[in-house]
């Protein structure tokens, strides 16, 4: 699949936010059964979504932006902001879930999921920019 240079800030973007969404929805489906509570279940789905999300937009991005290539050096940086952006969203996304008193804990993953890929891009692309400087 090659991507336009120029779009991958977005691609990036896109990759992340519908990856969190499917990964955070199935591990919640998943880990719904065995009775762990609602801020648990935002963490896993969380700190999953971030997991797969980033490994996939590596793995896109380096084929298509040499810049992406880079990325590899930074396990330290990308482990730091992943737990940052896990607990963030995690945490976020099961305050969002209590807030309108929803009872599907798949809504819960999707929402856990989905803020934490949002942190986590943020913080990449805040990374990239201040490196660019």
């Amino acid at each position: 699949m090659k991507i336009q240079q120029g779009a991958s800030p977005s691609v990036s973007i896109l990759i992340m936010i519908a990856v969190g969404l499917v990964i955070g929805v199935c591990t919640a489906a998943i880990v719904q059964g065995t009775g762990l509570g609602g801020r648990a279940i935002a963490l896993l789905s969380g700190g999953a979504a971030v997991l797969v999300a980033s490994f996939l937009r590596f793995k896109v991005m380096r084929g298509s932006h040499p810049g992406g290539a880079a990325e590899g050096s930074l396990v330290g940086t990308m482990v730091i902001y992943g737990l940052i952006s896990t607990v963030a969203g995690g945490l976020a996304g099961h305050d969002i879930y209590n807030l309108f008193d929803a009872r599907l804990p798949s809504l819960l993953g999707a929402i856990a999921g989905l803020l934490s890929v949002c942190v986590m891009s943020i913080a990449m692309i805040t990374f990239h920019e201040d490196r660019r400087l």
